[in-house]
Order: structure tokens, then C-alpha cells, then sequence
């Protein structure tokens, strides 16, 4: 235990960019999980889709963040963390906000297989390429459990969120100038605004000159 409490303390010769960056992972889990949770029954009963094709299009969509990942790797290494994670964050800010107010099914379909695997997959290695720059020899260990430990947070707030948040908006919410909101477009703009935060704090990260070594402060 003494070993754990004096790796948390060495973190804090880590930049703040360090615990923004778990803030984030906390936010993105959080959206990440509570469409994971929600998206068949969202397709199903709000957009008419029959099981089988709502979820194929799960299927795809999930199969598709993982793709784009392989695929999209190299864009932090041309534009850095901070602006990887301010252009992911606003691909994906968009592509939930439409996801939650759309009443096209080619929209929503189109939001699923680009919009949100591609702002993911540009996201998520931005995060864990943060943590190996804002983190030293000494702390790389423990910085990456804790992004595990905030990770598995996010996934677990989503759960009773978006338990409550169907509870409370259970006959739906009548939002000005978009109409009514089912409970399921209640909770995907739930993940839209998670987004919008996150989207809020990239603005403040600072980036890490690598030819200078960790640590350095752009």
C-alpha cells in the first residue's frame, strides 16, 4: 500500500495535463459506454429499426471504431495531442449531437459509420500517446493503471446514469425547437454534452515537445 501512495505522489511531478487527461478518459468512457448500452434499443424503438438491423448496425458501428483506429493511428504523431484531441473531441461532438436530435436514419447511420468511429479512433490513441509524454520512467506504471482505473469508471457511471436518466425521462422531454426527446435521445444528448466538456478542457492541454524530452512544455 506505502508503494502505491508513493507512485500517486511521484505523479505529481507529472504536468496537469497528466489529470486532464484522466478527466477525459472519465468523460469519453462515460459517452463511449452509455451508447454501447443504449444503441439497439435507440435504433429500435426511435428510428424503427427491426432487431436484426439494429444489430447489424451496432455490430458495424463497433467494428468500424476499431478499423478506423488501426487506420488513423498516425495523425497524432502530425498534429500532437492537443490538437488531436480538440478536432476528435469536435468530430465527435457533432457526430452525437446529431445522433441525439436526427430524425434521418441516414443521417443517424451516417454519424455511426464515420463521424463517431473516426473522432474515437483519433481520441482514444491521443490519450494513451498523452500518457506515455506527460508520464517519466518512474511514473509510466502507475499513470497507466490510473487511465485503467478512470477508463472502468467512466464505463461504470455510465451504467446507473443512464439508468437514472431514463427513469426521470421515462415519457420522454418536449426540447425547444427539436421537439420531443424520447428517454434514449434524452441519454444520447446526455453523451453529446459529456462530449462538450471534454471538448471544453482540450483547449487547455498543453503539448509535449518530444525533441526536448519528456516533460517539456511546448
Amino acid at each position: 500500500m506505502s508503494s502505491v501512495i508513493q507512485s500517486i505522489k511521484e505523479l505529481k511531478e507529472c504536468p496537469k495535463d497528466l489529470w486532464l487527461m484522466y478527466v477525459l478518459t472519465v468523460l469519453d468512457g462515460f459517452s463511449y459506454f452509455s451508447l454501447r448500452f443504449c444503441l439497439v434499443l435507440y435504433l429500435s424503438e426511435d428510428f424503427h429499426f427491426s432487431d436484426i438491423e439494429a444489430g447489424w448496425a451496432s455490430g458495424i458501428h463497433f467494428t468500424l471504431v476499431s478499423f478506423f483506429g488501426l487506420a488513423l493511428g498516425f495523425i497524432i504523431d502530425i498534429f500532437g495531442i492537443k490538437y488531436s484531441l480538440i478536432s476528435s473531441n469536435l468530430i465527435l461532438l457533432i457526430g452525437r449531437l446529431l445522433l441525439a436530435t436526427s430524425r434521418s436514419k441516414s443521417i443517424v447511420l451516417l454519424n455511426l459509420y464515420f463521424c463517431i468511429p473516426v473522432g474515437t479512433a483519433v481520441f482514444q490513441p491521443a490519450i494513451t500517446t498523452s500518457l506515455r509524454r506527460y508520464t517519466t520512467s518512474k511514473t509510466a506504471s502507475m499513470g497507466f493503471s490510473l487511465y485503467y482505473v478512470c477508463l472502468n469508471l467512466g464505463s461504470l457511471l455510465s451504467s446507473p446514469l443512464v439508468d437514472l436518466t431514463r427513469l426521470i425521462a421515462r415519457n420522454g422531454v418536449d426540447v425547444p425547437y427539436f421537439g420531443h426527446f424520447s428517454d434514449y435521445r434524452v441519454v444520447m444528448l446526455g453523451a453529446a454534452t459529456s462530449t462538450t466538456i471534454s471538448l471544453i478542457i482540450s483547449l487547455f492541454i498543453n503539448e509535449i515537445d518530444v525533441s526536448t524530452g519528456v516533460g517539456t512544455i511546448v
